[in-house]
């Protein structure tokens, strides 16, 4: 029987590696994009409530948000992935002794003891795990009684399923980008574009947002708060919540 790890994408991360550490660093370093704006709404949920506490940042990729929350002086954090690969580009960009990464799936969390972690974050990972449900089960076993849970992802209703031969994402006036092109909100599951980005590349699974809460509030979460960032600059995504996050306690 294969492990079950290899029911993720992991391949491809591997493959692209390079390829998507460098759009990662390109969407951070833009101060007035969504990421940016995401980053804000963990900072102000999580800033002040992470010191001395045990923090699992949930398919951490190359490591931006387990860096991030380390700054706030936690007990530890730790960070999972599918991807050696990315793993490796996560350690090298970070050394310190409250750090550990770690191979893992984000569906079972097969390295973690039950109750053993105060707070789980995870970073625009949701889109790219095949069964959120056992993800949020997982989660939910690993944290402490009254834990938190706090997650972003894209924006079901904005970043539905769509593919240039079909037709394309946005509507556009000259170069400029005016709106979103909703054609498939209800196409539940895997999906690809079709295009050169990250979706073309990775593909995504697609899901409502009833199909997001109900099975959270399924596994035993109570959502606490719900933020919708749009980004600080001007444009489309100044305007209309590219991002999602949810915050949740077990």
């Amino acid at each position: 029987m294969p492990s079950p790890i290899l029911t993720l994408p992991e391949a491809r991360y591997d493959e692209f590696t390079q390829w998507y550490v460098d759009l990662v660093d390109e969407m951070l370093a833009d101060p007035s994009g969504p990421w940016q704006a995401m980053l804000g709404v963990f900072e102000q949920r999580r800033q002040n409530r992470v010191a001395n506490l045990v923090v699992l940042d949930v398919a951490c990729g190359e490591g931006h948000l387990s860096r991030f929350v380390s700054q706030y002086q936690p007990k530890q954090v730790i960070g999972i992935d599918i991807s050696r690969n990315l793993l490796a580009q996560a350690r090298r960009r970070t050394q310190l002794p409250s750090l550990e990464y770690r191979l893992d799936d984000a569906q079972t969390l097969g390295t973690l003891a039950d109750a053993s972690v105060d707070v789980v974050v995870s970073s625009l990972a949701l889109m790219d795990i095949p069964h959120h449900g056992q993800l949020f089960a997982a989660m939910r076993r690993v944290l402490k009684p009254g834990g938190v849970l706090v997650f972003s992802c894209l924006h079901p209703c904005f970043e539905a399923p769509f593919h240039e031969l079909t037709g394309p994402q946005f509507l556009n006036d000259g170069e400029e980008r005016v709106g979103y092109i909703i054609r498939n909100y209800h196409q539940v599951g895997a999906w690809q574009s079709g295009n050169a980005g990250l979706r073309g590349h990775f593909g995504a699974h697609h899901r409502t947002l009833a199909s997001i809460v109900n099975p959270l509030t399924g596994t035993g979460f109570q959502v606490t708060h719900l933020a919708e960032p749009v980004a600080s600059g001007p444009g489309l995504f100044g305007g209309v919540p590219r991002l999602m996050v949810i915050e949740a306690q077990g």
